[in-house]
Parts: structure tokens; C-alpha cells; sequence
């Protein structure tokens, strides 16, 4: 993946403003006006979801999920950068702060 694809640590992400989100009992689900498509995400990528939408950057999302499961800061923060970079490959999420 080229490096520009990436998320910065520190960079922030928010949520298109054609997707909506359902957080229900046990799952997330996105709908995506724009493609008229539907989405639901698997725990991992909801709890990292749940965190960017409420303004967490990469960074801190990592940092706070490392802690609740136990899993190393490096990996942690590899494994959320990976799925904040393919949520926005799909249009889901877009870089900078929500208006």
C-alpha cells in the first residue's frame, strides 16, 4: 500500500456525511447514500468506528484499545491504521475533524 494511504498517527478522520450508522446489539451497521450501500462492520473494525466518530484520532484510538484488550501499542496501532485506511478507501470515512 502506498504510504500516502496510510493514516498519520495523530491525523483525524470523521465519517462521510452520506453515511449513516446504526449501533445496534451486537453489530455496527453503515449505510452509504451515495452508493446506496450497506455495511456491517465486525466488532474490531465497530470499536475502532465508534472511537473515530467520536473524535479520536488514530492515535488515541490505538492507545485506548491497546489498553481494553491487552494488545501491544505497536500492533494496536498498525491494526487501526489499516482499518481507518480501508473505511476510507471505501468513502466511509474522510480525513479532518467533522463540521
Amino acid at each position: 500500500m502506498p504510504q500516502s494511504d496510510v493514516a498519520p498517527e495523530t491525523e483525524s478522520w470523521s465519517v462521510c456525511a452520506d453515511v449513516s450508522w446504526l449501533d445496534a446489539p451486537g453489530e455496527l451497521m453503515l449505510f452509504d447514500a451515495r452508493t446506496e450501500t450497506y455495511h456491517v462492520l465486525n466488532p474490531a473494525a465497530a470499536a475502532i468506528w465508534r472511537l473515530i466518530a467520536a473524535g479520536a484520532s488514530v492515535e488515541r484510538a490505538a492507545a485506548e484499545l491497546g489498553a481494553r484488550f491487552g494488545v501491544a501499542s505497536a500492533q494496536m496501532t498498525a491494526d487501526v491504521r489499516a482499518c481507518v485506511a480501508e473505511l476510507a478507501a471505501r468513502g466511509l470515512l474522510v480525513r479532518g475533524a467533522a463540521r
